[in-house]
């Protein structure tokens, strides 16, 4: 997910002040209930709401923030000038053990391949040759271009082809087959 780096409009010492961080469940709950919250939630309820597509946002003073780069500012105090990418994947689990910093390619590298992909295969195209025969071909974008990697007679093929570039230029952000 692109996400905006935007400055965090509140303290360190009042976001504590306010919620409570569990490392190792990855849940924010209100440690102190604001008086225009009263009778709505009370003291140890999960904050924040779902917003879409399975991320969590987290409001405080009338300003909203990303739950993930919330956390990364609750726990370090910094605000994050990079992304901040779940490991494995799922924008649900903020475990403290789960997020990273990341440049926007890092973590589009470790994105999910979409549900519209034809050959179930990240990486991987299908074409139709004139003789009706399929052929699959694979790219991969880095460094802010498509390096074009082959075509095959398989998707397993050029999907082969495809995970050994992706491990080669993209390390540890690899992400293995994982749809959205």
């Amino acid at each position: 997910m692109t996400q905006k780096v935007g400055k965090m409009l509140v303290t360190q010492a009042r976001a504590r002040e306010a919620f409570y961080y569990n490392p190792e469940t990855g849940w924010i709950t209100w440690k102190t209930v604001p008086k225009y919250r009263v009778g709505f939630i009370k003291q140890g309820d999960r904050a924040g709401y779902f917003a879409s597509r399975g991320y969590r946002r987290i409001t405080i003073e009338c300003k909203d923030y990303s739950e993930h780069r919330f956390i990364w500012f609750w726990v370090t105090g910094e605000n994050p000038q990079l992304e901040v990418d779940h490991k494995d994947g799922d924008p649900s689990n903020n475990r403290w053990e789960n997020l990273r910093l990341a440049t926007g390619v890092q973590n589009a590298a470790n994105s999910r391949y979409r549900r519209t992909n034809k050959t179930g295969f990240r990486g991987v195209s299908v074409f139709e040759l004139r003789s009706g025969e399929k052929r699959y071909s694979t790219d991969i974008f880095y460094k802010r271009k498509y390096i074009f990697l082959g075509t095959f007679s398989t998707p397993q093929q050029a999907h082969n082809c495809y995970k050994e570039a992706a491990q080669k230029l993209h390390g540890e952000f690899y992400c293995e087959d994982k749809t959205i």
